[in-house]
């Protein structure tokens, strides 16, 4: 059961992430956001931490 909840809750947040990553970058360059959405979406939990602690500002 934990691991369900836990599964649902990456789904979730690596969903969100790319949707951040393709929304709300507009002047980054297309193929930047492709490798990032893609590492998040490879990388699971590791990706999406690294996201959200790291990348999320450093993307103009």
């Amino acid at each position: 059961m934990l691991a369900s909840i836990v599964y649902w809750v990456g789904v979730i947040l690596a969903i969100y992430a790319v949707y951040e990553i393709f929304t709300k970058k507009p002047a980054t360059e297309l193929w930047i956001k492709v490798v990032v959405a893609v590492l998040v979406l490879c990388t699971s939990w590791i990706g999406m931490v690294a996201y959200f602690l790291f990348l999320r500002n450093k993307l103009k």
